[in-house]
């Protein structure tokens, strides 16, 4: 089985202030994920700044997300 969306990534904040990026599926949900989130936790100390910078990196990058089992 595979499974693939076409994604953005934005910066979203933890309640105790940490930064993450956010993986959203623009095209359809995967239904792997049950309308829950996929991110990646940012290093302690990571500005808004440079979690921005990754966010639009990844989205010049990363075409889609794809899940296979």
């Amino acid at each position: 089985m595979m499974e693939r969306a076409k994604i953005r990534f934005s910066v979203k904040e933890t309640a105790d202030g940490v930064l993450w990026i956010c993986a959203e599926p623009l095209d359809k949900e995967l239904p792997i994920l049950r309308g829950g989130n996929l991110g990646f936790d940012l290093r302690p100390g990571a500005t808004i700044e440079q979690a921005s910078e990754i966010a639009r990196f990844m989205d010049q990058n990363i075409r889609r997300l794809t899940y296979s089992a």
